[in-house]
C-alpha cells in the first residue's frame, strides 16, 4: 500500500503539467510576438526616417533650383552665375527631381554662351538620369538637334530630331521638328526625305501663316 502511495505522490500533477505548458506555449510565442514587433517597429522608423530624409533632400534641392530660376526670370543674375547654381543644384543634390531638369537648363545655358560640346554632355546627362518617358525629353533631343547641327554634324542632328519626333505627339512642337528634320536632310543633299518631312510638317500644322512658308520650300524641292 505503501508502495502504492507513493507512486501517487511521485507522479506529476496532470494539472500542473498542463499549466507549466500553456506559460511556456505562450511565453515563447510572446516572445516571437514581441521580436516580430520589433522588426515592424524598426522597419516603420527606418521608413518614416527615410521618408523624412528624402522630403528634406528634395526641399533642400528645389529651394536651390528655385534661386537659379528666380533670378532667371527677373534677370538678376548673368547667365554663367545662374549656369553655376544649377551646377550646384546637380552636383550637391544628384538624385533629386531638381537635378533632372536642371540638367536640361544647364544644356540650354551652354548652348545660348555657345559652349556646344558642354551642352551636348549636359543634354546626355539628362537622358541618364531621367525615365524615358519626362516630358521634356522631347525638348532634350531637339536641343541635341540644334548642338549636332551647329557643328555641322547632319547625321547625329538628323538622328535627334527624329527621336523628339519619336517622343512628341501631335503638335506646333512637332511640326517645328519636322521643319527641323526636312532641313537637315536638305543639307545631306536628300530632297526626297526633306519632301516627305515637310508634307508631315504640313499635315500636323494649324498656323495659317506657316503653311505658306512650308509650300513654299516644298515647291522648290519638287
Amino acid at each position: 500500500m505503501a508502495g502504492k502511495r507513493d507512486d501517487i505522490v511521485n507522479k506529476p500533477d496532470p494539472f500542473r503539467v498542463f499549466f507549466e505548458r500553456v506559460i511556456r506555449y505562450f511565453t515563447v510565442n510572446i516572445m516571437q510576438a514581441y521580436a516580430l514587433l520589433g522588426v515592424i517597429a524598426l522597419l516603420f522608423v527606418g521608413s518614416a526616417g527615410w521618408y523624412l530624409y528624402s522630403a528634406n533632400y528634395e526641399n533642400s534641392a528645389r529651394i536651390l533650383y528655385d534661386k537659379a530660376l528666380t533670378a532667371s526670370i527677373t534677370g538678376t543674375m548673368d547667365r554663367k552665375a545662374i549656369l553655376k547654381v544649377y551646377q550646384d543644384v546637380v552636383g550637391e543634390y544628384p538624385r533629386s527631381k531638381a537635378a533632372v531638369i536642371a540638367s536640361y537648363l544647364i544644356g540650354n545655358l551652354y548652348y545660348n554662351l555657345n559652349d556646344i560640346d558642354a551642352a551636348i554632355k549636359s543634354y546626355k546627362e539628362f537622358l541618364k538620369r531621367a525615365p524615358s518617358d519626362n516630358t521634356l525629353t522631347a525638348f532634350v533631343y531637339s536641343g541635341l538637334g540644334y548642338c549636332y547641327e551647329a557643328k555641322k554634324d547632319y547625321k547625329n542632328a538628323l538622328s535627334a530630331y527624329e527621336d523628339a519626333l519619336k517622343n512628341t505627339g501631335s503638335s506646333q512642337f512637332a511640326v517645328m521638328n519636322y521643319r527641323n528634320a526636312a532641313r537637315i536632310c536638305e543639307s545631306l543633299n536628300n530632297p526626297a526625305k526633306a519632301l516627305e518631312y515637310y508634307k508631315k510638317a504640313l499635315m500636323n500644322n494649324t498656323d495659317p501663316a506657316l503653311d505658306i512658308l512650308i509650300k513654299k520650300k516644298m515647291s522648290t524641292l519638287g
